[in-house]
C-alpha cells in the first residue's frame, strides 16, 4: 500500500514537472 502511494506520488510529480518544462 504504501510503496504504491510512493510510486503514484513520484509518477505524479514527473508528470507535474514534465508539464511544467512544457509550458
Amino acid at each position: 500500500m504504501l510503496c504504491t502511494g510512493i510510486m503514484f506520488n513520484y509518477t505524479l510529480k514527473t508528470f507535474h514537472l514534465m508539464v511544467s518544462i512544457t509550458l
